[in-house]
């Protein structure tokens, strides 16, 4: 048989249906719409029948004009697309080859698509796999990063803890170790009939309770200020310290006066309220004299808010000033108006869960009046 003979009829068409149904190459039949009427082989399952072949192809936008000019060309004249990736609903093709000649016998353009050379696909799986590498290394290092940093946060928290609970046991010991003296001294005037003494002894033991009780309910909101989950709110600062100064216990001759512009701010507002009722309450109860003065300002910046607390009292001794933000600790004696030592503690605690700064600023002995200011960020990370 003849080579011309293999090549004519059926054994042609024979050949070429294996092909295309093996995958090696698909055909479109594209109308002079750019519809496409029909189609054969895997390779060209995803082009959908009776659509724009644009749809299926994007690849092919742009192109109508010179596809519908090839049915003026030479039969020569082939638009040739190579190593295009299409994608479908089930993702990504294989590279394609797409060859676009007009049929005069049909009427019809004619889309061949076939498989691209395998050497760009290596290429392009290579490509993939570097990159792929290259995030996975990038992930890995900021991973390592953050790692370290957690570990460096734990390591202080540790650090605070032991700090803390070394403060917490020595400082509750003292009521304590007060009302066990007071027993046995409640005891000895019993046994020596003082009931008068046994009285008192027992009325002293409930002001150290009472402390006691105090003590423990400042630890519980010190220990879970931060653990809270406050909204973000409008806070019209200078309505919120107006009602704290209406609502704390009147001090007759000490003259409270806002100063400054104060801002509205969408930011936490139990936080910010227990921070500035905290300083003007502290002001209050350790003013010295009958009559004083204490200003509250409010200074705004871009990024922040400054608030500041300052009044005309005794004054805070430089060496003191570490140790007043620490839990239970106080440097004076109030007996009219007793704290637990808490405040301050929980003053800087919220400040700083918030990303903020408090600082005291007062000479102490060498002259009068006390500071407090507070940077208080207008973003607010997550607690």
């Amino acid at each position: 048989m003849s080579t011309h003979a293999i090549l004519t009829n059926a054994p042609l068409m024979n050949a070429s249906r294996m092909l295309a149904e093996r995958g090696f190459f698909g055909i479109v039949w594209i109308d002079t719409e750019l519809h496409v009427s029909a189609r054969y082989g895997p390779l060209v399952s995803f082009v959908e029948i009776g659509e724009p072949v644009t749809d299926s192809i994007f690849a092919l936008a742009g192109l109508e004009d010179e596809l519908l000019a090839l049915r003026n060309a030479s039969a020569q004249t082939v638009i040739d697309l190579p190593s295009v990736t299409i994608i479908t609903e089930k993702g990504r093709t294989p590279r394609l080859n797409l060859a676009a000649i007009w049929s005069g016998q049909e009427e019809c353009l004619l889309l061949l698509v076939s498989r691209a050379v395998v050497n760009a696909d290596l290429e392009v799986e290579l490509n993939r796999q570097i990159r792929a590498r290259l995030m996975a290394e990038a992930d890995l290092k900021t991973k390592s990063l953050a790692l370290e940093q957690a570990n460096r946060d734990l390591a202080l928290a540790n650090t605070d803890l032991e700090q803390f609970a070394s403060i917490i046991s020595h400082d509750l010991k003292a009521p304590m170790r007060e009302m066990r003296f007071l027993t046995s001294d409640a005891n000895k005037n019993l046994t020596d009939g003082d009931v008068q003494g046994a009285r008192e002894k027992l009325a002293a033991m409930e002001i150290q309770s009472s402390r006691m009780a105090q003590m423990l309910n400042a630890l519980l909101d010190y220990a879970t200020a931060v653990q809270k989950s406050d909204a973000i709110e409008r806070v019209e600062t200078a309505t919120l310290t107006k009602a704290i100064v209406q609502g704390l216990p009147a001090a007759p001759g000490i003259d409270i006066t806002l100063e400054g512009e104060w801002p509205s701010l969408e930011t936490l507002a139990a936080p910010l309220d227990i921070v500035l009722r905290n300083l003007i309450d502290n002001a209050i109860a350790h003013h010295d004299r009958s009559a004083g003065k204490i200003q509250l300002r409010a200074i705004e910046q871009p990024n922040a808010v400054i608030f500041e607390v300052r009044d005309d009292g005794p004054g805070i001794d430089p060496k003191h000033h570490q140790a007043i933000f620490l839990p239970f600790r106080t440097i004076a004696n109030n007996t009219k108006n007793p704290h637990h030592g808490m405040g301050l503690a929980l003053v800087a605690r919220l400040v700083n869960a918030v990303g903020g700064t408090v600082t005291i600023h007062s000479e102490g002995k060498t002259k009068r009046g006390t500071t407090f200011r507070v940077l208080w960020p207008k973003t607010i990370p997550d607690i």
